[in-house]
């Protein structure tokens, strides 16, 4: 659950600090949200998961992404798989940007902490 929060507030999902995966409607939610402004599978933006047979739609979108995880059961383990794939999309659509700022946060050997010794008494303590 904390990995799938967490997952979550990385794509910058409203309210991953409150939603519960026992309820349903946050369930659907999780996957409505991430189908229309992540994923984008279906080219039509047709909303496949406000009908009442919205479970049985759910079952064949993981099928139709080859979700190895039923979603019907191992709902989290599929949600979690979902939530990896629409980062990889996210990376793949960004990563120009995402390694630009990544570069520019890494250390540079000039700086402080490049000489550490691991084998120091400080260190270890």
């Amino acid at each position: 659950m904390i990995s799938i929060k967490r997952k979550l507030k990385t794509l910058q999902y409203q309210g991953s600090d409150h939603i519960s995966l026992n309820n349903e409607e946050d369930v659907k939610s999780i996957i409505t949200w991430l189908e229309t402004q992540i994923i984008r599978y279906y080219k039509d933006g047709k909303n496949q998961f406000t009908s009442s047979d919205w479970k049985s739609n759910a079952v064949s979108y993981f099928k139709e992404l080859k979700c190895p995880y039923s979603f019907e059961k191992y709902q989290n383990a599929a949600l979690d798989w979902l939530l990896n794939y629409a980062i990889r999309n996210e990376y793949a659509n960004h990563k120009d940007n995402i390694n630009e700022r990544a570069a520019k946060l890494r250390i540079k050997d000039t700086e402080e902490c490049s000489p550490l010794d691991v084998n120091t008494v400080q260190f270890k303590r």
